[in-house]
């Protein structure tokens, strides 16, 4: 009765992994690399301020999008975040420059790296800038979105 029962407990738990195999394969290829990038100008932020950068999906599928900041040099200045977002939801990226740095020029740095169609129809791009001590928006630019090959 003993074997019985522990072959069946294989048994179940080889048909979940061939399920959740099959389902991660088949999602896993879902997504198009494509890299695609939205395209920004500079801004002058200071140590009083937080740049934010809004990443809106309004798709009917979900993207995977890198947010990260450069410098005029183009240079990155912190470590990208790489996020999938859902049909309807928004991720964004902040960045303050420490109080040393005074007064900087930056400019957000947004990737599509992927989704289910070859192009980036659907998501949107924006730059607030912000007061850190009354929290009021100043400044709001929508980037370029990327040109189609």
């Amino acid at each position: 009765m003993k074997s019985k029962r522990t072959f069946v407990a294989a048994a179940t738990i080889v048909a979940l992994l061939a399920i959740v195999t099959a389902w991660a394969s088949r999602h896993a290829g879902a997504f198009t690399q494509i890299e695609s990038n939205w395209r920004f100008t500079t801004v002058n932020v200071t140590s009083l301020q937080t740049a934010r950068t809004n990443v809106t999906n309004q798709a009917d599928e979900p993207v995977q999008v890198e947010i990260n900041w450069g410098d005029v040099n183009g240079d990155l200045l912190v470590p990208a975040i790489q996020q999938v977002v859902l049909p309807g939801h928004t991720t964004s990226s902040d960045f303050s420059p420490r109080s040393e740095a005074g007064r900087m020029e930056i400019r957000p740095v947004v990737k599509i790296l992927a989704r289910h169609g070859d192009d980036a129809d659907g998501v949107i791009a924006v730059l607030e800038v912000m007061d850190n001590t009354t929290h009021q928006t100043s400044l709001v630019y929508q980037g370029l979105p990327p040109t189609k090959h």
